[in-house]
């Protein structure tokens, strides 16, 4: 079953890792176009890798080496999932 902008956060000691799942090409455009809004608004530049599982559907992972300072990190991912209006995500 395809999830639709749904997010999940991963976190080890160093490095920091959003993922937001799409299910429709409007999904996806959307979260691109967030991340790229965030980018300019915080000059911040994550690693973001796209997969994509079929035509129309995948996700997308927004990566940060934290270097044992995850402030970064957490505060774009917060403004990414606010400006997506994604209230909850998994954490692991």
């Amino acid at each position: 079953m395809v999830r639709d902008m749904c997010g999940e956060v991963r976190m080890e000691e160093g490095f920091m890792r959003t993922v937001i799942e799409y299910g429709t090409n409007e999904s996806k455009k959307k979260i691109q176009a967030a991340i790229a809004l965030i980018e300019e608004q915080q000059n911040i530049f994550p690693t973001v890798i796209r997969k994509a599982i079929s035509s129309t559907a995948g996700n997308i992972s927004i990566e940060f080496e934290t270097g044992g300072c995850d402030r970064e990190a957490g505060t774009f991912s917060e403004a990414l999932l606010k400006e997506l209006d994604i209230k909850a995500c998994e954490v692991h």
